[in-house]
């Protein structure tokens, strides 16, 4: 299932071929994602520091 996406069919030179767009609510997922992604890669040294203090922790009790 393609969320959002909208097919628009092209005719040049006798070739037909089909694009796809974007419906509005498409391109708000696509905003809201990729706003997501920013903010990981943003925060991504913090998530690794995080989990090597936690792997450290459960090795000094193992």
């Amino acid at each position: 299932m393609v969320v959002g996406a909208r097919p628009i069919s092209f005719s040049r030179s006798g070739r037909t071929w089909v694009e796809y767009s974007l419906t509005p609510l498409g391109t708000h997922a696509a905003k809201q994602i990729s706003e997501l992604f920013g903010w990981i890669e943003e925060n991504l040294p913090n998530f690794l520091a995080a989990q090597q203090k936690y792997d450290a922790r459960r090795a000094e009790s193992a």
